[in-house]
């Protein structure tokens, strides 16, 4: 009978620990190049040193194109990879913040103020397409870059 409680008391602990974990939903990576907004709740933790913050990671993307010669007749394909360019609009829920940052290189880390709830949208910039594009004859996304939130320190969930 001891084994028993013990066996479904452990059983309890471990599905209340998975269920308090944060998840990672649809609003927290790249769908595609389409906008996306966070939802952002930082807490106070005054032994903890810095300000509540969010970091955005991205993967580069795979751009297919025709490669030519100078009498542009087309010789073989290539592919390049290329970092997204994405528009972060920041804005605390009462109105007392908001700022803008730009995600193009590897991450960006964006610090929060404590004791507030954020609505961070990320929106592909499409400019950079036409930059990517010009560049290359022929080309196309075989595969488009994505973000994700990678860390967060002093936020108390987001999703």
């Amino acid at each position: 009978m001891k084994k028993l409680i013990s066996i479904l008391l452990a059983l309890t602990l471990c599905v209340g620990c998975i269920a308090m974990m944060p998840s990672a939903s649809a609003a927290t990576c790249s769908s595609g190049r389409s906008t996306q907004t966070i939802t952002v709740n930082t807490k106070a933790v005054y032994w903890y040193p810095g300000s509540s913050s969010i970091t955005l990671s991205q993967t580069k993307g795979v751009v297919a194109y025709d490669k030519v010669n100078w009498w542009g007749q087309v010789t073989g394909t290539g592919t390049a990879k290329y970092y997204g360019t994405w528009n972060i609009t920041v804005r605390a829920t009462d109105g007392s913040d908001t700022f803008s940052k730009t995600l193009s290189g590897s991450s960006v880390k964006i610090n929060l103020k404590p004791n507030k709830t954020y609505k961070i949208t990320v929106t592909y910039n499409w400019n950079v397409d036409t930059i990517i594009m010009i560049d290359h004859v022929n080309s196309r996304w075989t595969q488009y870059p994505s973000w994700k939130v990678s860390s967060t320190w002093k936020v108390s969930n987001y999703y």
